[in-house]
């Protein structure tokens, strides 16, 4: 028969560090419900908190009504600009000063020369 050392019967001996009974050895019957659970008590109570958290929170609902105001004020101020390059171009084309006809010439009028091909 071995004996062994009280304090390794107890987990707590010093001499015989690597000594554990075969406590190692020993497989777990459901190894993913074990994982479940140990996700469960690190990550799913910090998550449930923070969901519970979130959904009090009434910055949330500022954040999309803030988000809706932005989408709204971005399209307006591309459809402003839009309209501020046409007045653009039809100034420097306008402030140039050629005739219609030099101008015609100069940025090759399609619907002219398509006339004349016919």
């Amino acid at each position: 028969m071995a004996t062994t050392c009280p304090q390794c019967y107890t987990g707590t001996c010093s001499r015989h560090k690597r000594q554990d009974h075969g406590r190692s050895m020993v497989k777990s019957v459901d190894a993913e419900g074990t994982l479940k659970k140990i996700y469960d008590q690190l990550v799913g109570s910090k998550l449930q908190k923070l969901q519970a958290e979130a959904e009090k929170d009434p910055s949330n609902q500022v954040t999309t009504e803030f988000r809706r105001q932005l989408d709204a004020s971005r399209d307006k101020s591309l459809r402003e600009s839009s309209k501020s390059r046409s007045k653009r171009s039809k100034e420097a084309v306008t402030g140039s000063g050629l005739n219609p006809q030099a101008l015609a010439a100069i940025y090759g009028d399609d619907s002219s020369e398509s006339e004349r091909e016919v």
